[in-house]
C-alpha cells in the first residue's frame, strides 16, 4: 500500500471519539438525545423525565432559566464546551446564589 492510500484511509475513518468514549465498556453509557437524536454520554447529559439531552439541546428546547432551575446534581456532568461560556457563568451564578442566600 502506498502512502497516498494510507492517508486517504485515515481521513475516511473520521475523527476519534471523545476521550470519555474511547474504551469499549463505555458504550453502555450511550443514550440518544431527546432533542437532536444523536448519541450522547449519559454521564454528561441533562436528565429530565427519563430522557437525556445535550446541554446545548436542553437550552435550545427549554431555555437557560429551565437549566438554572434544575438541581445541582442534574447539572454536575455538564461540560463547558457543551453549553458555552455565557451559559456556564449564568449556571454557576444561579447555583451559588441558591447556596448562599
Amino acid at each position: 500500500m502506498s502512502t497516498g492510500c494510507a492517508k486517504h484511509y485515515l481521513r475516511s475513518l473520521g475523527p476519534l471519539p471523545p476521550p470519555s468514549l474511547r474504551r469499549a465498556h463505555d458504550v453502555r453509557y450511550l443514550v440518544l438525545c431527546a432533542q437532536c437524536g444523536s448519541p450522547t454520554d449519559s454521564r454528561h447529559a441533562v436528565p429530565l423525565d427519563g430522557q437525556h439531552y445535550h446541554g446545548r439541546c436542553f437550552i435550545a428546547r427549554f431555555g437557560l432559566r429551565a437549566l438554572q432551575a434544575l438541581p445541582r446534581a442534574a447539572c454536575a456532568g455538564l461540560q463547558l464546551a457543551d453549553i458555552g461560556l455565557p451559559a456556564a457563568r449564568a449556571l454557576l451564578r444561579s447555583h451559588a446564589a441558591r447556596r448562599n442566600p
